[in-house]
């Protein structure tokens, strides 16, 4: 729209691009002043017009379904109608948007978000929206083409869970000292083309673990979690029964780190969603003056002093104390950035020990020296073990291993 002040008697006609046509006030003056007035301008309304111009027919205004896997689909933006009094309708396009449903195993090609033009491209691996945004004739307005499918859609009840905890004695007997499963839902349905739930479809479901993720370097059998509450089950098979959904049990593996859920179905898109595994929180215990840090084995575990504050802050007590009177302290292992786990022997891969060095709340204090190899007096490692437990924490004496050291915790180490 435009705006003009006048002042005085006279006439206003419309020029620009869709001049004024005689016709249009039975040949005579449209608009005539007399004094000082404003004159507001609006543009003759033009729709916008989303349309697929190649690749997918539309089954109905405004939606496609999801055309073949690697398919692209050209998408255009017209004015409707296209051209007033013999001359195109001026088009400027503002923006492109594609928001995706849940469902879908591979990411959608989007050759249209980001893009100034108003044509663009695109390849569906999901159901969504596309928007568009543009000034046709000088109104901003915009228009949607929905994209359906099938699709399977595996909904978490968390993204984000604290690790399985569980530890044993290694006997004999093996019994376990530590049993606490960490456990949640998994919701699992397949939509049809509208989006209604589909009953008694069936639902192939697999875990997948991001291996080298969370502090572990190595690779290969890292565990996933289970699909049942009792036994280890990374593959199942489910229904979705009479209510077109069902909820499946999942527990969390002991290693921390993401894994991938994934639910397929001969008929629809795969379902995808991950959770994250771990605690949350823990620093990076940086070098410092008054205190050593080691314990990093190349291609296993190389980023392995994560704490928690408090942790660290009594550390840092600990260190000061120490190097007043002896030497500097050597801390060895801590916990990988996301807690969980930490498999620090060879043939251990996935297993303990250093079961509880999992939260951010355990680090070994060595008690070999770096240079000699020769263990410090036990009278000095002593006194580090009843000043820790005078500050509340606790001690377990491991000073008898191939790896000398004492366990320093915070609190029970299953909890």
């Amino acid at each position: 729209m435009d705006t003009i002040r006048v002042n005085g008697d006279g006439e206003i006609r419309r020029t620009g691009p869709i001049a004024q046509w005689g016709y249009e006030c039975d040949f005579q003056v449209c608009w005539k002043y007399q004094g000082s007035q404003d004159f507001l301008l609006t543009p003759i309304p033009v729709p916008i017009n989303l349309v697929v111009a190649q690749g997918a027919t539309e089954v109905s205004p405004g939606v496609i379904d999801i055309p073949a896997a690697g398919t692209g689909v050209v998408f255009q933006v017209r004015a409707s109608p296209v051209s007033l009094k013999g001359m195109d309708v001026p088009v400027r396009l503002i923006s492109w948007a594609w928001t995706p449903k849940a469902g879908g195993d591979h990411q959608t090609i989007d050759n249209c978000t980001g893009r100034q033009t108003i044509q663009c491209s695109m390849t569906f691996y999901e159901a969504g929206m596309l928007i568009a945004k543009a000034a046709v004739n000088g109104v901003e307005q915009s228009d949607t083409v929905r994209v359906r499918a099938k699709r399977v859609l595996v909904t978490p009840a968390t993204h984000q869970m604290r690790y399985t905890q569980g530890w044993w004695q290694t006997g004999p007997p093996r019994k376990f000292v530590c049993n606490q499963p960490s456990k949640q839902t998994l919701s699992v349905s397949v939509l049809d083309e509208n989006d209604v739930p589909i009953n008694f479809a069936s639902v192939a479901l697999r875990l997948f673990p991001a291996e080298g993720t969370a502090g572990h370097l190595h690779t290969g059998g890292k565990p996933p979690g289970s699909l049942d509450s009792v036994n280890t089950v990374t593959i199942k098979i489910v229904s979705t029964g009479s209510t077109g959904a069902i909820t499946v049990p999942y527990v969390a593996p002991k290693i921390s780190g993401t894994v991938t859920i994934k639910g397929t179905n001969s008929n629809a898109l795969t379902g995808v969603d991950t959770v994250s595994i771990g605690v949350l929180g823990l620093t990076r215990l940086e070098p410092g003056p008054h205190y050593v840090l080691v314990g990093e084995i190349e291609g296993q575990h190389i980023d392995n002093h994560w704490v928690t504050d408090g942790h660290k802050a009594r550390l840092m007590r600990l260190a000061d104390w120490f190097a007043s009177w002896w030497k500097p302290a050597v801390f060895n292992d801590s916990s990988l950035p996301q807690g969980g786990f930490y498999d620090v022997e060879p043939g251990t891969v996935w297993d303990q020990p250093h079961a509880t060095h999992s939260d951010g709340e355990a680090t070994d204090f060595g008690i070999k020296d770096l240079v000699t190899g020769q263990k410090m007096p036990r009278g000095v490692y002593r006194v580090v073990e009843l000043t820790w437990q005078a500050w509340g924490g606790k001690v377990n004496d491991e000073s008898d291993t191939k790896s000398p050291h004492l366990h320093l915790g915070q609190r029970a180490a299953c909890h």
